[in-house]
């Protein structure tokens, strides 16, 4: 075992004792008042938590801890969403909610869900050692192993049962299993790194979340739902459930960063404004992920400040318009990504007028040409229409002429025969329009989940990596290299319009 995995491993085996070791027992104490304390304390979380986890509660509890809880508490149906800083004791907090809201007779069954089934086993386990361990506990509750109890799946003695499930795995339980649907799903660390660098891998899970897990649960009766994590990327799980809360009723969303705007803390309980200024610093550039919600990515050759966006002129204005399509090279329906741009020139610069980026079927991929084609025809505006050669020869000729069949005209889309260069090179080279603030998006387009995609392409792009998604950058290479051939080959007149003053940027 290597010595950064030795420490993880005390670290994890401390963090275990202080969940079995309760405070001491009064053995004097008379039955009439332990009635009286246990009921006391099952009226109050944070009266109960300080009572029998002594050694987990070294500190008073945040504002946020204090919100989360009582709103779990008072709320049998409830769907909370908390984007959390690293060292917040989030999981500390919920395992002992967990055990409150057990003895309160408020579940039935609990499923503990992160990226892998090992981590979920690890944030559960502190609830199953309490179960074991912790006499002050048992003496007040009474032993709670029943059958079965090991490390994935434990029920107690009065049927109440835990599961730890990792992304992917049936969350519905197998047969011969109590088939009994959750009454709690909690999402504790959900996002991981790898996934939210795949948009198909990251869109899957959040289908496995909103598909398997959420169906898992109960119509109707109690029904709580929770996630918990720091905003690892700007499209993760826990921003997707974000954004799923604002549609629902009585939700709770609460961001939670290490210090506050004017860098105090945000747990003064715990941690001074100077002990969460060290750890800001020792983090570098790491910090704004883990501490802030903030997951801003630099990019190594695309920067995210290059990126801009203001009121473009009327399409009907543009002498030169292109729409290149970057088609994607496997025949399967839904295997790669692929990228349709349209793109003007006016007054230096080279605007982004539309974009469409996704994983989806060749079906899709030709309704987007059809759907631009009737936003050109709204704006009275023409664009010509590209793709590389190689495949509307090789693919997508059949199709296209197919869906003219059924619309009663054909997208009059052009082969780009060009010999192109390596891709990588040929992204690469368009970093100077951006870095010089040549390309511009148009500002309708800020919030639109294509345009974030396109982006989000851009700053992960790396020269020499091929398992990254480029496709959006493919398709802007070819639009940039159509727009300069057509004003190269044209006369130099361009549509004119006054220059609307840049505000806008991301």
């Amino acid at each position: 075992m290597k010595i950064a995995d030795r420490e993880a491993f005390k670290d994890w085996q401390s963090y275990y004792r202080e969940f079995s070791r309760g405070r001491d027992i009064d053995y004097f104490e008379s039955a009439v008042a332990k009635h009286k304390r246990i009921d006391r304390l099952l009226g109050n979380f944070f009266e109960f938590a300080k009572y029998y986890f002594p050694a987990v509660c070294k500190a008073e509890f945040a504002t946020w801890h204090k919100k989360y809880v009582s709103y779990v508490v008072e709320n049998d149906q409830c769907y909370a969403v908390i984007k959390v800083s690293r060292d917040m004791a989030k999981s500390s907090v919920t395992a002992m909610l967990i055990v409150y809201l057990c003895f309160k007779g408020e579940f039935k069954t609990l499923g503990y869900f992160s990226h892998i089934q090992d981590q979920a086993e690890n944030l559960l386990k502190p609830v199953r050692l309490a179960f074991e361990k912790n006499l002050a506990l048992i003496r007040d509750f009474g032993l709670q192993q029943g059958s079965p109890w090991t490390n994935t799946r434990f029920t107690t003695v009065k049927g109440v049962s835990f599961r730890a499930i990792g992304a992917g795995q049936n969350p519905r339980g197998e047969k011969g299993e109590d088939a009994d649907r959750f009454d709690i799903e909690i999402f504790d660390d959900f996002d991981d790194p790898e996934v939210c660098r795949n948009a198909e891998r990251l869109d899957n899970n959040w289908k496995y979340v909103e598909g398997d897990c959420y169906p898992a649960m109960h119509t109707s009766g109690k029904r709580r739902i929770i996630h918990l994590n720091n905003k690892i990327d700007e499209d993760c799980i826990i921003e997707r459930a974000w954004n799923k809360a604002a549609k629902l009723k009585n939700p709770l969303r609460i961001t939670v960063n290490l210090v506050d705007r004017n860098g105090k803390s945000n747990w003064p309980e715990a941690f001074t404004d100077e002990e969460c200024k060290e750890m800001i610093t020792l983090s570098g550039d790491e910090a704004d992920t883990e501490y802030f919600n903030n997951p801003v990515k630099k990019g190594k050759l695309f920067q995210k400040d290059w990126f801009t966006f203001k009121e473009l002129p009327r399409l009907s204005f543009y002498k030169y318009l292109v729409a290149y399509l970057d088609g994607g090279f496997k025949k399967t329906k839904t295997s790669d990504t692929k990228a349709l741009v349209l793109m003007g020139a006016m007054n230096g610069e080279l605007h982004v007028r539309k974009v469409y980026v996704d994983n989806v079927s060749i079906g899709t991929m030709i309704d987007w040409h059809y759907d631009l084609k009737r936003y050109l025809d709204e704006h009275q505006a023409t664009a010509q229409w590209w793709m590389e050669e190689v495949f509307l020869l090789g693919l997508l000729h059949d199709h296209f002429d197919e869906s003219a069949k059924t619309r009663g005209f054909r997208i009059p889309i052009l082969g780009d025969k060009r010999q192109k260069p390596d891709k990588d090179l040929r992204i690469g080279n368009t970093a100077g329009y951006f870095e010089r603030g040549n390309i511009v998006f148009d500002i309708s387009m800020k919030d639109d989940r294509f345009t974030e995609r396109l982006i989000r392409q851009y700053l992960r792009f790396r020269v020499g990596l091929s398992n990254i998604e480029k496709d959006g950058p493919d398709a802007m290479e070819g639009a940039i290299f159509k727009l300069h051939e057509m004003m190269a080959s044209g006369n130099s007149t361009i549509a004119m319009e006054k220059r609307p003053r840049n505000k806008y940027k991301i």
